[in-house]
C-alpha cells in the first residue's frame, strides 16, 4: 500500500500541503483533482519520493523514504512518475537509450533491458520509435516516451501528472485504456492527476486535494477516504466548465468516496452523445450535455478582408517534408480551430504563421504584409518555453517594453492581461518557474495578450487548466474575436472548443482539410478515418523543439544523428578507435598526395553516414575567420625573404601558403571524421564505448564508471546549451525582440539580455536532469557499475580491420614519400 498520512509541505513561508492523507492499493485507479495551484503536483512528488515531506509521513509497501537514502531509492523503484512536461524527464538523445535508462540502473542484463524497452514502447503505442531521436519528436510523442521509460522499470505504483495533456484525442483514448489495464489487469496502483472529465470518470476513486485540510485523526471511520471528493461536485464543475448544462438535483444525488461511479459513467456517455448530436439538436431547455452558445451569426461579424494569410507553405526538416502546400486565411473576428494528430506539424505551422520560422517556400501575410516577430501573438504549447525572466510581472511586461511603451502603459497592459486570464494578482511578484502548470499557462497567455496584436495563435491554451481555467480560456478567445482579432487555436480538445469556433481545419499528411463549423465540424473530425492512430506520426514534425525554441535539426553532441545510416550499425568502440587513428594519420601526413587519399577516405565515410560534404563547411563556419587568417599569415612574408616581392620587405611565400593550406585541409578532414562519428553515434553510445575501452584501467583504481557518466552528461549538455539558447531567443522574438536590426551596440545589448537567462536556464535544466535521473534509480552504485563485456560483431571486426589497414597503409606511404 502507498500511504500518505498528515503530510505537510512548504516552500519557504508558503504552505502548499497541510494534513494531506490518502492511501492507494495495488490494482486501484485513483484520480487526484483540484484547482490549479492547490498542491496536486506537489503531492505527486511526495508520493514518489522526489520530495520529502516537512511533516507527516509517506510509506510505500513498508518503506519510508525519509529514513535513509537507501529507503528513498527503494521507494523510487516502487513508484514511477510521469510529470507534466516530458522534456524535464528526458535524459538521452535516442529513444531506445531513454527508455532503457531506468532498467539499466536496476542492474538488468542487456537482453532483459532490450525486452523491457520494446515491450514498453509497444505498450504506449509507438513500437517503431526505438531508433528515433528524442529531440525531433512532438510534445505528445515525448510524453509517451517518458511514460514508456517509467513503465520499463515495472513499478508497483504509478503517479501520472496530466499525462495526456499534449496528446491528440485518439492517443488519449488509447492511454486511458492503458491506465485502466495497468490498474485492473496488471495490478498496478495508479494515481492520476488530471482535469480531464473522461479520465475522472474511469477512476475507482476521486480525491479532491483542495479538501485535504481534514487531518487523519479527525477523519471519520472512512480513514483517509474522508478526503475523497464529492463526485457530483467534481463532475458537475467539470461539465459546466466544458459548456454543458447540469441538473444540480441530479449531481447532488451522486454518492461520494467509496461508492460506485456507475452513475458518473452514465453521465459521461450522456454528455458524449449530446456532443455527437451537435449543437443543432440541443434542446431549448438546455438539457444535460447540450452544447452552449453556438456560433450562429458569428460569420456576420467576420471582416471580409483576411487578417492572417498563409499561401502555399512548404516546410521540411532536411529531406523530410512536414508541411506541403498549406494555405489558410483567418479573418477579423474569426476563431479557427487547428486540429491534428500529435506530430502532424501544428506547432511548426504556428511558428511559421507568427513569423518566427521562415518557410522553405510560400508566403505569410498579416494585413497583406509579411509579419515580423511580435506582430502576431503566439502562446507556445509548453508555457515554460516562453519564460526567461525573474518575475511574472517582467514576463508579461516584456512585450510592451519592446514596443517602446512608457512604464505607465506597460503597467496598464500587465494588469489588464492578468485580469483577462484570471491570474491571482498576488502572483505577479513570483518566479514564473515556481508556478503550477495551470498558473504557468495563464502567465504564458498573459505575456502574449500584452502585445495587443491584431492576430493571436494559441497552442493548446487550455492544457493543464482546471474547469474554471478552461472556461476562462474560452471566454478570453471569444472576447478577442468580438474585438475583431483573428484567432487561431491549436487544440486536441475539439469537442471543448467547437462551440466557440467559426470553423475547424485539420492538419494531416502535411496539408489542411476543412472540417466544417461548430459541433458539426467536431463530429466530422471525430468520425473521419484520416486521424492517426495512437503513436502514428507519418511525418514527425519535430514541433516540440520549434515551439519551445530548439533547433530544426535533431542534434547529438556534434551533429545531426542519422540512425538508419550504415555507419550507425558499427560499434561505437570501432568508430572511436578509427577516429583516433585518422587523427594521428592526418596530423602526421606531410604530402598533399597522402592528404588527398585521406580526403577520399573521408568521402567514403560521409557516404556511410549519409551526410553531405556541405555539413563540413557549415561546421567550420564559426572558425572561418581564424582559418582564413592562418592561411594569409603563412602566405604573406614580411621579412624580405619572400619568393614573390610585392612592396619592400612584403611579399608572397608559396611554400608558406602551401603549409597554411595543408593546415586548413587537416582541420577540415578532422572535422569531417568527427562529424561522421557524431552523425552515426548517440551520446550514450559514445560514453558507453569510452567506458568499455577504458575498462582495463579499472583494475588500477581508475573510476571508469563515474567518468563515463560525466562524459555522458557532458555530451548531453552540449546540445542542451544550443536548445536553451534558441528557446530564449525564440521566446524573446515572439514578443518583439529583434536580434538582426539596429546598430552594433544595440545588437550587442539584445544578445547580452540572453546571457543571464541562458545561464539560469542551464542551471535549472541541470537540476531537472539530476532529478529525472534520480527518479529512475540513478545513484552512486549505478554510476560506478561497469557494463558487461560485449564482443565485437562480425561487421565491427571487418570494419576495424579494413580501417586500421587503410590508416597504416596511408601512414606508410607518407613516411616513404618523406624518405624519397
Amino acid at each position: 500500500m502507498l500511504e500518505v498520512v498528515d503530510a505537510g509541505v512548504g516552500y519557504g513561508d508558503v504552505e502548499v500541503l497541510s494534513g494531506a492523507s490518502l492511501s492507494v492499493d495495488p490494482g486501484e485507479l485513483v484520480a487526484l483533482v483540484g484547482d490549479n495551484g492547490c498542491g496536486k503536483s506537489t503531492l505527486g512528488r511526495v508520493m514518489c519520493a522526489a520530495q520529502l515531506v516537512d511533516e507527516g509521513s509517506v510509506v510505500v509497501d513498508g518503506h519510508d523514504p525519509s529514513v535513509s537514502e537507501l529507503e528513498r531509492l527503494r521507494v523510487r523503484a516502487l513508484v514511477g512518475r510521469v510529470c507534466q512536461d516530458p522534456v524535464d524527464q528526458i535524459v538521452s538523445s535516442l529513444v531506445f537509450d531513454e527508455v532503457a535508462f531506468g532498467p539499466r540502473n536496476l542492474g538488468l542484463d542487456d537482453a532483459e533491458v532490450e525486452r523491457r524497452v520494446l515491450a514498453a514502447l509497444d505498450l504506449v503505442g509507438i513500437p517503431s520509435f526505438a531508433d528515433r531521436v528524442t529531440t525531433e519528436l512532438s510534445g505528445g510523442q515525448q510524453q509517451r516516451i517518458a511514460l514508456a521509460g517509467v513503465l520499463a522499470m515495472h513499478p508497483t505504483y504509478l503517479v501520472l501528472d496530466e499525462p495526456t495533456a499534449q496528446l491528440d484525442s485518439s492517443a488519449r483514448a488509447g492511454l486511458r485504456d492503458l491506465f485502466s489495464r495497468l490498474a485492473h489487469e496488471s495490478h498496478m496502483g495508479i494515481v492520476l492527476i488530471t482535469h480531464d472529465f473522461a479520465e475522472i470518470a474511469r477512476a475507482d476513486r476521486v480525491i479532491d486535494v483542495a479538501r485535504m485540510g481534514v487531518r487523519a485523526s479527525d477523519a471519520s471511520a472512512g480513514g483517509d477516504r474522508a478526503n475523497d471528493a464529492h463526485v457530483g461536485d467534481v463532475r458537475g464543475d467539470e461539465a459546466r466548465g466544458s459548456g454543458a448544462c447540469v441538473d444540480d438535483a441530479l449531481v447532488g444525488a451522486w454518492s461520494t468516496g467509496d461508492a460506485s461511479l456507475d452513475s458518473v459513467r452514465s453521465f459521461d456517455a450522456c454528455a458524449s452523445d449530446a456532443r455527437d448530436a451537435g449543437a443543432d439538436n440541443a434542446s431549448e431547455g438546455g438539457s444535460l450535455g447540450a452544447a452552449t452558445c453556438s456560433r450562429v451569426g458569428r460569420a456576420d461579424i467576420v471582416h471580409a478582408r483576411p487578417v492572417l494569410e498563409l499561401d502555399g507553405i512548404y516546410f521540411s526538416y532536411g529531406d523530410r517534408p512536414v508541411l506541403t502546400d498549406v494555405s489558410l486565411r483567418v479573418h477579423a473576428g474569426e476563431v479557427v480551430l487547428l486540429a491534428g494528430a500529435s506530430g502532424a506539424g501544428k506547432s511548426t505551422l504556428a511558428s511559421i504563421a507568427a513569423g518566427l520560422v521562415a518557410p522553405c517556400s510560400g508566403e505569410v501575410r498579416l494585413w497583406g504584409a509579411p509579419p515580423v516577430p511580435g506582430d502576431v501573438g503566439l502562446a507556445f504549447q509548453q508555457p515554460e518555453a516562453q519564460f526567461f525572466l525573474d518575475t511574472v510581472y517582467d514576463e508579461i511586461a516584456y512585450a510592451p517594453r519592446n514596443l517602446s511603451c512608457d512604464e505607465a502603459e506597460v503597467d496598464r497592459r500587465v494588469h489588464a492581461a492578468v485580469r483577462t486570464v484570471g491570474l491571482d494578482e498576488g502572483l505577479i511578484a513570483s518566479s514564473p518557474f515556481e508556478l503550477s502548470g495551470g498558473q504557468a499557462r495563464r502567465v504564458a497567455l498573459a505575456s502574449v495578450l500584452s502585445l495587443d496584436a491584431p492576430a493571436y495563435i494559441f497552442d493548446e491554451p487550455s492544457a493543464a487548466l482546471d474547469a474554471e481555467g478552461r472556461a476562462f480560456a474560452r471566454r478570453m478567445v471569444e472576447d478577442l474575436s468580438r474585438e475583431g482579432r483573428a484567432v487561431l487555436v491549436i487544440t486536441h480538445d475539439v469537442d471543448e472548443w467547437a462551440p466557440v469556433s467559426s470553423r475547424i481545419v485539420e492538419l494531416a499528411d502535411g496539408s489542411l482539410h476543412e472540417r466544417g463549423r461548430g459541433a458539426t465540424g467536431a463530429a466530422s473530425f471525430a468520425c473521419d478515418g484520416r486521424v492517426s492512430a495512437p503513436g502514428e506520426s507519418p511525418r514527425g514534425d519535430g514541433s516540440s523543439h520549434v515551439s519551445s525554441g530548439g533547433t530544426a535539426t535533431p542534434l547529438t553532441a556534434l551533429g545531426g544523428y542519422t540512425p538508419h545510416a550504415p555507419a550507425a550499425r558499427v560499434d561505437a568502440r570501432v568508430k572511436l578507435i578509427l577516429l583516433l587513428l585518422a587523427t594521428v594519420g592526418v596530423f602526421t601526413a606531410q604530402s598533399p598526395v597522402v592528404l588527398s587519399a585521406w580526403a577520399v577516405v573521408l568521402f567514403g565515410a560521409l557516404g556511410a553516414a549519409r551526410m553531405r560534404p556541405s555539413r563540413i563547411l557549415s561546421a567550420m563556419r564559426p572558425v572561418a575567420i581564424v582559418l582564413t587568417f592562418t592561411l594569409i599569415a603563412n602566405l604573406v612574408s614580411c621579412d624580405g625573404r619572400a619568393t614573390i616581392e610585392l612592396a619592400g620587405p612584403v611579399g608572397l611565400d608559396p611554400a608558406g601558403g602551401l603549409r597554411g593550406l595543408l593546415a586548413v585541409v587537416r582541420i577540415a578532414l578532422l572535422v569531417g571524421f568527427s562529424l561522421v562519428v557524431a552523425a552515426s553515434t548517440t551520446g550514450t553510445q559514445l560514453s558507453d564505448a569510452c567506458v568499455r575501452l577504458l575498462r582495463p584501467c579499472a583494475r588500477w583504481g581508475v573510476p571508469v564508471g563515474p567518468l563515463g557518466t560525466v562524459l555522458s552528461l557532458a555530451l548531453r549538455f552540449i546540445p542542451l546549451v544550443s536548445e536553451e539558447l534558441n528557446r530564449i531567443r525564440l521566446a524573446q522574438r515572439a514578443r518583439g525582440a529583434s536580434f538582426d536590426n539596429g546598430t552594433v551596440i544595440e545588437r550587442i545589448g539584445v544578445w547580452a539580455s540572453v546571457l543571464t537567462p541562458l545561464m539560469i536556464g542551464l542551471f535549472r535544466r541541470a537540476d531537472r536532469l539530476a532529478e529525472a535521473m534520480s527518479a529512475r534509480c540513478y545513484d552512486a552504485v549505478s554510476a560506478g557499475r561497469l557494463p558487461a563485456p560485449r564482443p565485437l560483431g562480425s561487421l565491427d571486426r571487418r570494419v576495424l580491420i579494413v580501417g586500421t589497414g587503410l590508416a597504416i597503409a596511408l601512414s606508410a606511404v607518407g613516411a616513404f614519400a618523406q624518405l624519397w
